[in-house]
């Protein structure tokens, strides 16, 4: 086996590490207290988008190794079609998840506005929020379609 493969399905495995930080990302923005309840919204969203990010970035280098190997697999051609599949639903994954992360810097920056309501901003971050969700679901799936080529490549788990 490849020792630059296996470092890279270790950096999948981190990237997997990362997805909890997404969710608990509030921690490092709750310890400010001169912050208002919205700012500390806006900055935990901002964190959190940022994660996902780095996340997608990690994983998008694992699907150009992970569709490398595909090639060179001996696999039989009905497993490789089922992967080819698994990776291309893979790179649509991660796509969302940074189509997600772009949103919700986009809320946050409308949230944020000095024009803003407080409904709108309000509003706003919800919606941040609920980007948020939909990447971290698509990470999930992400890891699904990771797990499917790994299993054709002999590498799973």
């Amino acid at each position: 086996m490849n020792t630059s493969f296996n470092k890279l399905v270790a950096a999948a495995a981190l990237a997997a590490l990362l997805l909890p930080a997404i969710a608990s990302a509030q921690s490092s923005a709750a310890t400010s207290t001169a912050l208002t309840a919205t700012e500390r919204v806006a900055q935990t969203v901002t964190a959190q988008a940022t994660h996902v990010q780095k996340a997608a970035d990690l994983m998008a280098a694992l699907s150009l190794k992970l569709s490398l190997r595909l090639a060179s697999s001996t696999a039989s051609s009905t497993d490789i079609a089922e992967a080819n599949t698994a990776l291309a639903d893979l790179n649509a994954q991660i796509a969302d998840a940074r189509l997600q992360a772009t949103a919700a810097f986009g809320h946050v920056a409308s949230a944020t506005a000095a024009d803003s309501t407080k409904a709108n901003t309000n509003a706003e971050l919800k919606i941040a929020r609920a980007d948020i969700v939909v990447a971290r679901q698509d990470f999930a799936a992400a890891r699904k379609d990771i797990n499917k080529i790994l299993q054709v490549l002999g590498v799973a788990r």
